[in-house]
């Protein structure tokens, strides 16, 4: 049976173990552009709208704080304090281990069975959004019940809700999208989609 930490143990942890080397750079690069939020109180983020412009005051922070757990946000502003001037946001994909629809293992929450079909799922989206979408600057990331694809190419980036909807209907074949979306704006790239389904939330 897990218990919560102490404020003891949370700041040993910080001073000892954690580093913000261990933080990626798609992480780090204007990381003042983004809001952070933390949890001081184990109950989820009541201690929002932070801003750092380096890494260095990230550290200070923590270290003092020594907070149960850190939030970032997706998006990125000028002025992230008040979350004004949105800029670009990433486009995530959140597959959780515990809502996949048929399971093969009988776990009340996350084991090694669930996460491991919850990783097929995943390596089945990548393979959609490189090979058919062309979106090359992909990062995943465990969330602790699953997996987040992290999207920052900047074409998705910069895009709006309309194109961001056509992804999702195109990787999960719920929806025949739009024929085409091209943004000149952005880039000289152009979105073709055409139906396509994939195994979202079954075994092969």
């Amino acid at each position: 049976m897990f218990s919560k930490a102490t404020l003891k143990e949370r700041r040993q942890y910080y001073r000892e173990e954690w580093s913000t080397k261990d933080m990626p750079d798609f992480i780090l690069k204007d990381l003042k552009k983004r809001e952070f939020g933390f949890d001081h109180n184990g109950k989820g983020p009541n201690d929002r709208y932070k801003v750092f412009r380096g890494r260095e005051s990230l550290k200070k922070f923590l270290r003092y704080k020594a907070p149960f757990a850190a939030y970032i946000s997706v998006a990125f502003y000028n002025n992230p304090r008040r979350r004004e001037d949105w800029q670009k946001a990433e486009y995530i994909f959140d597959v959780d281990a515990k809502d996949i629809p048929i399971r093969s293992c009988q776990c009340d929450s996350v084991c090694e069975v669930c996460l491991g079909q919850a990783l097929e799922i995943v390596n089945s989206l990548i393979d959609t959004l490189q090979d058919d979408l062309g979106l090359n600057n992909i990062h995943l990331v465990y969330s602790g019940r699953g997996y987040h694809i992290r999207i920052l190419d900047e074409e998705m980036m910069t895009s709006g809700s309309e194109l961001r909807s056509e992804v999702l209907k195109y990787v999960a074949g719920a929806e025949v999208p739009k024929s085409n979306f091209f943004n000149p704006d952005i880039s000289n790239k152009s979105f073709n989609f055409e139906h396509f389904s994939i195994p979202v939330g079954y075994s092969k």
